[in-house]
């Protein structure tokens, strides 16, 4: 199974063939750890998507925290990103 959570719906572009409306809602740990819930049987893929999800950095941290907690290689983790907001500290962390 896999789970795509759309973390917020910012964006730090404005690309003129975006299908996407810019709003600013974005996502809270708890309506993510709720729908993770629902990932009951063998592994599951967690694809973090948005406007753009790097904006929420601390979000994403935050339920990969989770997500190891319910049981270590349980879980794998993909991100949708433009790359533009890519650093090495965030490269570094995923490494780990």
């Amino acid at each position: 199974m896999h789970l795509t959570l759309h973390l917020t719906d910012r964006c730090n572009l404005a690309c003129g063939y975006c299908y996407a409306s810019r709003g600013q809602r974005d996502m809270t740990l708890e309506t993510a750890r709720q729908a993770i819930s629902r990932c009951t049987e063998g592994p599951c893929g967690i694809i973090f998507f948005g406007g753009e999800p790097l904006l929420r950095q601390d979000l994403i941290w935050e339920v990969i925290r989770w997500c190891e907690d319910q049981g270590p290689g349980r879980f794998h983790y993909k991100v949708t990103t433009k790359g533009t907001l890519l650093d090495e500290g965030f490269l570094v962390e995923a490494e780990k």
